[in-house]
């Protein structure tokens, strides 16, 4: 994206009924990295698709994206009194993957070649999580 799609994007999120983003911001001279939320949100089937994206590489690898994705699964839960949050990955991006199952979700399927990345088409992971598999999570914190 370029800083105008960012700000188009933004002010989408911003105004929408059935998004919530977040920014996702260094402790230390509160720089933002990227934003993560909640999407599609469905409050009669108590439902959310998460997103998150670290968008400055150098950021990557140092457990911020654990960070932010067990926050937004806590508020989801524990504010918005959700029962399920699902999401998708590319199979290939294996530190988000190992991120999203340190906070407890569970692959449940693969969309197959769903998506054409440098040349080659790559296979697409539905994971989710529950409430009931994020209660005994949230007691040990």
């Amino acid at each position: 994206m370029n800083a105008g799609q960012e700000v188009a994007f933004v002010d989408a999120m911003a105004a929408s009924q059935r998004d919530i983003i977040f920014a996702i911001a260094l402790r230390d001279g509160d720089r933002m990295i990227g934003t993560t939320g909640l999407h599609e949100l469905d409050f009669r089937s108590r439902r959310a698709i998460f997103g998150l994206l670290i968008g400055e590489p150098s950021e990557w690898n140092k457990g911020y994206a654990t960070e932010a994705t067990r926050m937004v699964v806590d508020y989801a839960f524990g504010t918005l009194n959700l029962n399920r949050v699902e999401l998708e990955v590319l199979e290939n991006n294996l530190g988000a993957i190992r991120a999203y199952e340190k906070v407890g979700f569970r692959r449940e399927g693969l969309l197959r070649q769903d998506h054409y990345v440098d040349g080659a088409y790559v296979n697409t992971l539905v994971m989710g999580i529950l409430r009931s598999e994020w209660q005994p999570l949230a007691a040990t914190k």
